[in-house]
């Protein structure tokens, strides 16, 4: 074992005595109403502040509750952190990183959305167009996992992007010196799907302007699954009248349905990040 190695080890012992380690615990928001569940979590976690460790309680909302009505006041006294709206790193390297920016966005409200973009690892000489287009896919897998830690319902399956991405994800599909899992093809033209990455299949959304390099992340699970419902009311109902004019038949068909966001914290079942593409695109 290096020296470097046993100092990390070293280093990782004495936070451990000095009770400097974090341990997180993820509780649910049960809006105000007693729940053995919650009670037990928060039990831990204020047993492990009376013993002087650094507890910290996650939950879904920044509107969370708390269990102060029913817990008592001094459970509220530790820490607590919303994961709604917080913007998670993926580079796994932050070494000699660039500026962080940020960008604006209209929600589903028709509200501006600033999405921040946090610092990326800056180039070095020994990269090329193929590295880092590499990234690209670091950075899907570990938006998959955050699905799939967020979610508690399994990975996710599905990745939209632009076409722009789609073309890099294509180019780097047969990347030998850091090979990864996928389906994708290089056949031009083919772009809805492209095929699949690590086991997720690849869309291009044709209504996203080039330059929009966003990837949104997410899993599609079953009917009794949070998400993103299509629920229909009726679908292709077709009446067919005569022109009093021309006397041809006339057919006129209708649908209704809506798009609802069903279940218990459907937002957990999607991530979406940015791809920050210098002016002049990758080189």
């Amino acid at each position: 074992m290096d020296q470097n190695t046993i100092a990390k080890v070293e280093q990782s012992i004495e936070t451990l005595k000095n009770s400097q380690s974090k341990v997180f615990f993820l509780v649910q928001d049960t809006k105000g109403n007693a729940k053995g569940s919650v009670r037990y979590i928060y039990q831990m976690a204020k047993s492990l502040k009376d013993a002087g460790m650094n507890p910290i309680i996650l939950h879904e909302s920044n509107n969370y509750t708390g269990v102060a009505s029913w817990m008592g006041e001094e459970y509220m006294e530790i820490e607590h952190v919303s994961i709604e709206g917080q913007n998670l790193n993926l580079n796994l390297v932050l070494n000699g990183a660039t500026a962080s920016n940020s960008l604006t966005y209209m929600d589903k409200t028709d509200n501006l959305l600033t999405m921040s973009l946090p610092a990326g690892p800056a180039n070095t000489s020994y990269e090329n167009l193929s590295t880092l287009q590499r990234r690209l896919f670091s950075r899907i897998l570990a938006a998959a996992n955050v699905v799939a830690n967020r979610g508690r319902r399994g990975p996710a399956n599905f990745i939209v992007t632009n076409a722009y991405l789609a073309s890099a994800m294509q180019d780097i599909s047969q990347f030998t010196f850091a090979p990864f899992s996928n389906t994708l093809t290089q056949n031009n033209g083919t772009l809805y799907p492209v095929g699949s990455l690590a086991g997720m299949t690849v869309y291009v959304d044709q209504n996203m302007q080039y330059s929009d390099t966003r990837v949104c992340i997410g899993r599609k699970g079953g009917d009794d699954e949070p998400g993103l419902k299509f629920m229909p009311y009726m679908m292709a109902e077709s009446i067919q009248t005569i022109s009093e004019g021309t006397m041809s038949p006339k057919i006129a068909v209708k649908s209704r349905y809506a798009l609802v966001e069903a279940g218990f914290h459907p937002e957990t079942m999607y991530f979406t990040f940015y791809v920050n593409v210098p002016t002049g695109g990758l080189s």
